[in-house]
């Protein structure tokens, strides 16, 4: 099925677009701010738990965009 490819291709073009346009301003708040390997592995500690608390029911990942305001952009 060729349209399967095109969105395939896409879809890869996207999440590209999306790593790359994430991946610099993370970059640049870790130097602006002097983040520490400990406030590091906090944060990321943290985003791991959001994930462990989620279930079928409760997407915590989403209500912490929610909160964060992210979704709102979207």
């Amino acid at each position: 099925m060729p349209g399967r490819r095109i969105d395939r291709v896409h879809a890869d073009f996207r999440e590209r677009l999306v790593f790359q346009y994430t991946d610099q301003p993370a970059h640049d708040f870790v130097r602006e701010i002097n983040l520490s390997s400990d406030e590091l592995l906090y944060g990321t500690r943290f985003i791991q738990n959001v994930g462990h608390i989620s279930d079928d029911k409760r997407e915590e990942g989403l209500l912490l965009g929610e909160v964060l305001g992210i979704t709102a952009l979207c």
